[in-house]
This record gives structure tokens, sequence and C-alpha cells, in this order.
């Protein structure tokens, strides 16, 4: 898998490599650095001449050097013609985060600079996640790449599918409360709306929606079910036959 990197800061851009060599001679993936320049119109040259990899990783930095095209611009330009290969945004800004999914590039992940202590590992898991995407993950595995698009204000917010646990109606009228692995969300909508974005979900009351891949109990006694991390989610009487049938009970 070709790997190509748009980072500005010189140093940065040669830890990146130094980090990837590292993994690579670990890995028994077969993985090189195709490209690795702080010159974005360098970077644009060689995406017009398509000489990579198809399927292949991008790490871009998110703000580039003064006259030059974003990493934002040059994700658009990728997803144009190529909407398999895997992005990766590189910043020192978190708030810039919500960029990529207002602008929908469908970014494998998002790095900061400044959690030096991570971000070795979330290099790592991010080429692992994009060499399966290229070499034609099964169908069971594929849930990990789908994403939700969820409002929240003027915000286009993407959350992956595999992250969602269960969904509530919210005491703020229109409005329902969204928990995943590692956040929760208040966003105006409907649980019959989002009851639609997945076949993986299911309604078990009318005031809560699961991600039946994370139940890891079906409690009849107390009519609830108990997901992951202990969450309890109750069961009503009108939707148990249907809860049973979804979870193969």
């Amino acid at each position: 898998m070709d790997i190509l990197i748009c980072e500005d800061n010189i140093e940065q851009l040669y830890e990146l490599q130094r980090i990837i060599k590292e993994i690579a001679q670990k890995s028994v993936f077969n993985i090189r650095i195709y490209l690795a320049t702080t010159k974005a119109n360098e970077f644009f040259q060689v995406l017009q001449k398509k000489c990579y990899q198809p399927g292949a990783l991008f790490i871009l930095d998110i703000v580039l050097g003064p006259k030059q095209p974003t990493g934002l611009q040059l994700a658009q330009m990728i997803r144009k013609n190529d909407a398999w290969s895997s992005i990766v945004f590189f910043t020192t800004y978190s708030e810039m985060a919500y960029l990529t999914f207002d602008y929908q590039l469908d970014a494998l992940d998002y790095i900061l600079k400044d959690e030096v202590a991570g971000y070795k590992r979330k290099i790592s898991d991010c080429i692992q996640k994009a060499y399966l995407r290229q070499n034609h993950t099964p169908d069971a595995h594929l849930e990990e790449y789908q994403t939700l698009p969820l409002k929240i204000g003027s915000k286009l917010l993407r959350i992956r599918e595999a992250d969602f646990i269960y969904a509530q109606t919210s005491l703020n009228k229109h409005r329902i409360m969204i928990v995943t692995v590692n956040q929760q969300l208040e966003i105006y909508g409907s649980l019959a709306k989002l009851l639609l974005l997945s076949d993986n979900f299911c309604r078990c009351h009318k005031s809560y929606i699961i991600n039946k891949n994370k139940v890891k109990i079906l409690d009849l006694h107390n009519m609830e079910l108990v997901l992951v991390d202990n969450i309890k989610c109750p069961v009503s009487r009108k939707y148990l036959k249907k809860i049973k049938k979804e979870l193969g009970y």
C-alpha cells in the first residue's frame, strides 16, 4: 500500500516518515512511503498523474503554508476521482477536525500533533485500517468504515456506525440524545429518522434505539437490555418480540 504525506513542517514530516518506516519494518503489511513533501503543488502533480497504487493512504496537514492549497482542498481533489483511498488529517488544531465533516471527505481519522504519546499508535491503527480497506475487507467488517451523518446546529458531523451505542429522546423538544463509545451528543431530529440510517439499529422502546451489535444481555426479568460498558436500556412489551427476533433469541 502506498502512503502519501503532505506536511509543511519539515521536522514533523521527518518524524512521520520515521514512525511509518518503523511500523513498516515490524508489520506483515506491504507498505511504502510513495511521497513525502512539504509542498502542496508537488502533491497535486502526483494526484494528477495518478501513479500511486489505488486504495492508498493519504496523510494531510489541514493548514499548509502561505499561498498553498489547504489539506482540505487537497482532500477534495482526491475525492473527485478516488472514493476508496483513505485520508487521515494531521493537525495542531482540534477544532479544525469539524471542517473535515463539513467538507464531506469521509476521512478515516484525524490525528492531533500535540498528542505525541498517542499519535504513533493512531498512525499504526490508520495504516492497518487503510490496508484492510484497500485489500477488500470482508463485508462483515465494513461496518467499521460506515459513518452516520448528523447535524448539530449548523455543523454536519459524521460518527462511525461502529461507535454508536444507543439513542433516546431528549427532555428538550424535537431533540434526541446519542451515546457513542467516546461521546454524548444532543441533536435535532427524531428516533424514527435515525432508525432509517442503519439495519443494525433496533427500537426497543418508544424512547430508545439501540445498536444491536452492542447488546450483551437481554434481561427478560427486568425487561431491559444490557449493552457495552454495562449501559442499560428499557425494553417495552410492544417491541419485545421484534427485539428477540433481531437478536436471535
